[in-house]
């Protein structure tokens, strides 16, 4: 499963950290 990193803007799929 994917999970919001630290810095990353709710709604990015797949999250990239520091997004």
């Amino acid at each position: 499963e994917w999970r919001l990193q630290p810095g990353d803007e709710v709604g990015i799929f797949p999250p990239i950290g520091g997004g």
